[in-house]
């Protein structure tokens, strides 16, 4: 991996006492014990990938990158994770082929298709409906001699 895409690496936060791990914690849907697990082997997929989640939050960053998060997640903790892409006060890349959960927590979405790049957002569709019906506008005008 080349120097200039690896983010440097910070010392974790040892002055956070262990009830303010916990509660961070169990805001990814782990219990108390995650805390102090030491054995990840034996850990199920969905809880690393909480664990993976929680870990990536703790420093506060301006940017996540996520690559299918969704896997491993079960229906709760898809619905905990979208909310908290929704409240995330940074920016999110987010790669998924689950498009029913990107809708539910993307204002934009690309859609990269035969070679090409398609971009589909809320404020998109609105801009397009309004040129539509500015369009269907004109188009009636004319009809009507105008």
């Amino acid at each position: 991996m080349k120097p200039n895409l690896v983010a440097p690496t910070f010392p974790l936060r040892s002055s956070h006492p262990r009830t303010n791990v916990e509660k961070f914690l169990a805001d990814f849907g782990l219990e108390s014990e995650f805390s102090c697990h030491s054995n990840i082997r034996g850990l199920s997929g969905g809880q690393k990938v909480k664990l993976v989640l929680a870990a990536a939050m703790w420093n506060s960053p301006h940017l996540l990158i996520m690559d299918e998060p969704t896997n491993y997640l079960d229906r709760d903790s898809l619905g905990a994770l979208a909310t908290a892409i929704r409240e995330f006060d940074g920016g999110v890349v987010l790669i998924s082929h689950n498009s029913e959960f990107t809708s539910t927590c993307c204002h934009e979405t690309w859609f990269i298709r035969d070679g090409k790049v398609e971009v589909v957002s809320a404020y998109a569709t609105k801009l397009e409906e309004a040129r539509a019906a500015a369009a269907a506008m004109d188009v009636g005008g004319d009809a009507n001699g105008a």
